[in-house]
């Protein structure tokens, strides 16, 4: 990690979670890693990382980070069996969950580890919505973003809910649908509640040190309001053993 782009705070978000379940030097499939970053840090942490995603740019992105990548769609990819199924913000774009985790099941070691990041942005309240969109607010200030995103049309709106809750354009699972298929295919599933609204300033800030730590200062404020319960945890997390 660089330790001067907005993405290394994510990526140090989510490598602390995997620390915790999973030691090195596991044997780790990452599905849907995107420009490597979580991987390549793995790497340096000593696990033995295979990522996999279907975007032909990213996958060469990733293998100049050092990336063991491989275009691919899962669950069409093979692979000896790991110790770690990790589906990084993947797993609700998946057309079919039960063939996606029976898959990610399927290439695991005995005692094999289900690990997920995801999203739960159908439960928010109006509550967590509005206080949501004024951290960002406080964090953008009157800052120029760059792109078009979700963020910028939320903090353009007058009414932040009715844009939270504009049918998507692409149809995404549910957690609610995610942890009910994890459920059939993995034992001992327990759940983490951690920030991730955070990350949708990533992609609109510019790639400097000033910019990491606006992204570390939204990731506290996030945590600190979950904490204090003041509004519910968007992101989540699902741990399953085969």
């Amino acid at each position: 990690m660089t330790g001067a782009r907005p993405v290394d705070i994510a990526t140090l978000h989510t490598r602390d979670f995997i620390r915790r379940h999973a030691a090195p030097p596991a044997a780790i499939l990452e599905i849907g890693g995107g420009e490597g970053d979580l991987a390549s840090a793995l790497g340096q942490d000593g696990y033995r990382v295979t990522m996999i995603d279907s975007a032909p740019d990213a996958i060469a992105a990733a293998r100049n980070k050092g990336v063991d990548a491989h275009v691919a769609t899962w669950p069409d990819f093979a692979l000896a069996p790991v110790d770690v199924a990790l589906f990084t913000r993947s797993l609700h774009h998946m057309h079919d969950l039960d063939t996606a985790l029976a898959a990610a099941r399927d290439v695991m070691t005995a005692n094999g580890l289900l690990l997920v990041e995801d999203f739960a942005f159908e439960e928010a309240d109006d509550a967590t919505i509005n206080a949501l969109a004024g951290l960002a607010r406080t964090i953008v200030g009157d800052r120029r973003l760059e792109g078009s995103s979700f963020l910028k049309d939320l903090l353009a709106a007058n009414d932040p809910i009715e844009v939270w809750r504009a049918p998507a354009d692409h149809e995404i699972h549910a957690i609610s649908e995610i942890e009910r298929s994890a459920s059939r295919f993995f034992d001992g599933i327990s759940i983490e509640f951690a920030p991730y609204f955070y990350r949708y300033l990533i992609p609109v800030l510019p790639q400097t040190g000033e910019s990491m730590a606006l992204v570390k200062e939204a990731f506290d404020l996030e945590a600190r309001l979950i904490g204090d319960r003041r509004i519910i945890a968007i992101g989540r997390r699902i741990i399953g053993r085969r």
